[in-house]
């Protein structure tokens, strides 16, 4: 999957794509479990005029339920998702948290397989990638007990894979947008 995602964005202009924002700003927190994403949503949440909506994971579902099939640059239906207006969409899904703030935060750990569309859909947003050392992190993971085991979280070599595959994203997408993810 990741390696699609790379193909998608390394073939894709998205320029041909961006949205212009015309919501409230957004802080997007991301990194793997047990590296320090909550700590930092708790800081930046605890500005008066700053809300959170926590892991929401609505980006996640909705995008991967729409195209996963379809990470083709030229697949139709992955180019009628990119001209969707799908910041409308997640805002309406943020008012059934009946949030007054001028700046919202949504800690989905999972969205940095999905910076590229969150670049496009949300393109003046904040990205905070939390991240720490990667076996003080991994042992984390490993000794802690989730409340919904992936498999991964709980097996030491899938574990390593895991981090590896995510790691190898967060430099892919480091690279290719230089300066829009705060590390």
């Amino acid at each position: 999957f990741c390696e699609k995602i790379k193909n998608l964005f390394s073939n894709l202009n998205i320029d041909d794509y961006t949205k212009v924002e015309k919501s409230a700003k957004r802080i997007f927190i991301l990194g793997m479990p047990r590296s320090g994403t909550t700590l930092v949503e708790k800081i930046i949440s605890s500005h008066s005029k700053v809300s959170t909506v926590s892991e929401t994971n609505f980006i996640p579902e909705k995008i991967f339920s729409r195209i996963h099939k379809d990470l083709d640059p030229n697949s139709d239906v992955l180019k009628k998702f990119l001209n969707e207006d799908f910041a409308k969409e997640y805002d309406l899904f943020l008012k059934s948290f009946n949030i007054n703030s001028n700046v919202i935060i949504d800690k989905t750990l999972t969205n940095y397989y999905y910076l590229g569309f969150i670049k496009i859909f949300f393109p003046k947003s904040k990205i905070i990638h939390v991240h720490r050392n990667p076996k003080d992190n991994c042992l984390s993971i490993y000794k802690n007990i989730f409340d919904t085991p992936e498999g991964w979280n709980c097996d030491e070599d899938e574990l390593a894979e895991y981090y590896l595959t995510y790691q190898n994203l967060m430099e892919y997408w480091n690279k290719l947008y230089n300066g829009y993810i705060h590390n």
